[in-house]
């Protein structure tokens, strides 16, 4: 949908553009957010990332270790991390409607991998979480998000979701595993399906204010810029002091509760069929190997550029790009391990 020269690239001939930094905090992210839909404790969530950005084992994962996470920029990514994390914690562990299970039995399952048929298409794909009401027979996907971008309800980030075939495609997967638990011939509830939204920061060490007893600087008469910057130096936060700030920015009565927002996708029967046929057109232009030589030049700067723009323009090729890789596994998302789950009142 959003290029077809680029789903060539990608899911034909098997190159991905690199982790940019963006994709690695929203995956460091999902997996303390993981920790919490598994009831484990915030000290469990905060381990489980540090695990994975140093690559060591983490329950029965072992993780790759990315020496980005050392470096200047990354070591300011996981101290948002770290609080983004934390931020959740407070928002949601208390009082969180979605987790409030009663005396209903219960399984949460978390990045479930699915595989399903309709129609003639295959269908494969992960979902972050899916909650399973045995006692009503019903089903709630929630789909974790990490962005930079307003996230106020009524703005337009969630205004097009009733249109997202992402949403439709795990509301699909949802409605047949619920159809998988049944001996009867019926028909199931429409599942809901969540959009459960972290805004992230682009805050990085400052210079500190009189209230954080820092020194504001200003050049002095007769001062050279050598001296100037020493004592900016001098001023400047700390990544401790920077992480403790982040912290309290993302756990402040008055800050943290708008950074955490969650939205239902609303979607009909009626509807949930429509955006289903619509996928099935998109299958049958992919199947058109014409239409795969076809470049959306408008998506080109969409997420931060893309991976592929030079060779788009010829100025490199697919082996020699530094940002592209050839992988071995088309779908390496898809790593066929079993769902991590956990039951209530089961």
């Amino acid at each position: 949908m959003q290029c077809p020269k680029l789903y060539k690239y990608k899911y034909l001939e098997g190159y991905r553009g690199k982790a940019t930094s963006p994709m690695k905090i929203g995956t460091l992210t999902h997996k303390g957010l993981e920790e919490y839909w598994l009831g484990k404790d915030l000290s469990d969530a905060l381990g489980a990332i540090h695990a994975m950005s140093q690559g060591e084992e983490w329950g029965e994962n072992k993780n790759e270790k990315d020496d980005w996470w050392d470096s200047d920029e990354g070591r300011i990514a996981y101290a948002r991390c770290r609080a983004y994390i934390r931020g959740y914690y407070i928002k949601y562990k208390d009082q969180d409607s979605l987790q409030d299970f009663g005396k209903d039995p219960v399984t949460v399952f978390t990045e479930r991998e699915f595989t399903f048929n309709l129609n003639g298409i295959d269908y494969k794909g992960k979902m972050d979480v899916l909650i399973f009401n045995h006692a009503l027979g019903e089903a709630t996907v929630i789909d974790h998000k990490t962005t930079s971008s307003a996230i106020d309800i009524g703005g337009s980030y969630f205004r097009r979701l009733p249109l997202d075939i992402q949403l439709t495609i795990y509301r699909q997967a949802a409605l047949e595993f619920l159809k998988e638990q049944s001996t009867t011939d019926w028909d199931p509830p429409l599942p809901r399906v969540i959009y459960d939204v972290v805004q992230t920061s682009k805050s990085v060490p400052r210079q500190k204010t009189k209230k954080e007893g820092g020194h504001p600087v200003k050049k002095r008469k007769d001062e050279t810029d050598a001296e100037v910057s020493a004592r900016k130096e001098a001023n400047h936060e700390t990544l401790a002091e920077f992480s403790e700030r982040m912290a309290k920015e993302y756990t402040s009565d008055e800050v943290y509760p708008w950074r955490y927002v969650r939205h239902e996708a609303m979607c009909t029967q009626a509807q949930h069929t429509q955006r289903l046929m619509e996928l099935e057109e998109y299958v049958n232009l992919l199947k058109n190997t014409g239409f795969l030589e076809i470049r959306n030049s408008t998506s080109c700067g969409n997420y931060g550029g893309c991976a592929f723009l030079d060779i788009c323009l010829g100025a490199s090729t697919l082996d020699s790009a530094m940002n592209i890789e050839k992988l071995e596994d088309l779908h390496p998302e898809l790593e066929g391990k079993k769902s991590t789950w956990i039951s209530y009142n089961c």
